[in-house]
């Protein structure tokens, strides 16, 4: 979860906290997630292709969406959810 004092906390503070925080999703989502056929490889570069997306959109937000914990909440948990998404429909059918 946001750090709760959010208006005292410099912005790029928060920006790292929520790249950290990206970064513990998405390796827990791999974990939990992956195809078997994935290697640690593909899971690198899957976790970097969704970092890099995610810092993307981290600089474009002004800073009173950054200092709110609702929205950087629920952001996170969407782009979670897409990685999810990609990571099921990349299974292999079962044969």
């Amino acid at each position: 979860m946001m750090p709760d004092t959010t208006q005292t906390v410099p912005l790029q503070a928060l920006k790292l906290w929520a790249l950290q925080h990206h970064r513990n999703e998405i390796e827990r989502a791999i974990l939990f997630y992956a195809p078997d056929h994935f290697d640690w490889d593909d899971c690198d570069c899957f976790e970097e292709r969704r970092l890099n997306e995610f810092k993307v959109v981290i600089v474009n937000l002004t800073p009173a969406l950054l200092r709110s914990p609702r929205y950087m909440n629920s952001m996170i948990d969407d782009k979670i959810g897409d990685a999810v998404n990609l990571l099921k429909r990349s299974r292999r059918p079962r044969k």
